[in-house]
């Protein structure tokens, strides 16, 4: 039904106009509340691109705010009288036991991933005491936030998990992560965690899942049930939220009261103004 969907699709960008600019100002205000640094990036892998939140280990962190904070040319000036010092063997004995340190003390990874409606961001207020352990990796799957959003057209329940599942092993792989990493999940998220460490237990060292979704019983009653009735109006709408628009299709709705109803069901602590206009743009 193009004409509908066209005229869905215009009244939209009237009544709530959104644009990539105000997803990232939305994710700025959120990641300010973090107190730590956070580095973004846009990852590109074969068939996606997937927006990605980077934290440093704490300790990882100090040590380069440390060199920073050093002058030039005391760096300089400590390099000439250590090679006036030693000898050529021992420079190569000391490389050999810096490149050990370094592999010994190479920070252990966690991958954060959000859940139905949610977004990298959404971690914010965890970055500091995670990072106490670990370096963090915050990413916007597929079809949220600020990562690419391709048609969707997976037919079953097991080719969707596929999709999502495939999309972050590319990830990974773009990454150039080769350690087993520790994966931290909600939600949905939890639930495609779940399928990942399944389908790549050699690149999984741990699973924290949070309010996992999906692991009480078997949904696929209701959509048997809904693929009997037929072809209805009633089947048109719903698939067309499920499938063609955002989670917060029905919150853009509702226009300039979205994040004022978001703010309200969200609770009433200091961001979480900050959480209503992420959630009603980035998502």
């Amino acid at each position: 039904m193009p004409f509908v969907e066209g005229a869905v699709s215009r009244f939209m960008a009237a009544w709530v106009p959104t644009s990539e600019k105000q997803m990232e100002e939305a994710e700025t205000k959120m990641l300010e509340q973090a107190g730590v640094p956070c580095q973004r990036k846009m990852v590109k892998t074969p068939n996606y691109t997937i927006h990605t939140i980077i934290v440093e280990k704490l300790s990882t962190r100090q040590r380069k705010e440390q060199q920073k904070q050093q002058p030039k040319h005391q760096q300089q000036s400590e390099e000439r009288k250590a090679l006036a010092e030693e000898s050529k063997e021992e420079q190569k004995e000391e490389s050999k036991e810096e490149q050990k340190e370094e592999q010994k003390d190479e920070d252990p990874v966690m991958l954060l991933i959000h859940g139905f409606g949610g977004g990298s961001a959404l971690w914010s207020k965890n970055f500091i005491a995670l990072s106490e352990h670990y370096k963090l990796y915050a990413i916007d799957l597929v079809g949220f936030g600020r990562s690419c959003r391709p048609d969707f057209t997976s037919k079953s329940s097991q080719e969707t998990l596929d999709f999502w599942v495939q999309s972050v092993e590319e990830w990974r792989q773009a990454m150039g992560l080769q350690s087993k990493i520790s994966i931290l999940a909600h939600s949905l998220g939890a639930y495609i965690g779940c399928a990942y460490a399944l389908s790549f237990p050699d690149y999984v060292k741990r699973l924290i899942l949070v309010a996992p979704f999906g692991m009480e019983r078997d949904m696929g009653g209701l959509a048997e049930k809904m693929k009997a009735t037929g072809e209805t109006w009633t089947k048109w709408a719903v698939k067309k939220v499920a499938t063609s628009t955002t989670p917060q299709f029905l919150l853009r709705m509702m226009g300039p009261l979205g994040p004022s109803l978001l703010y309200r069901f969200r609770g009433q602590y200091d961001e979480s103004r900050y959480l209503a206009e992420y959630g009603l743009y980035a998502i």
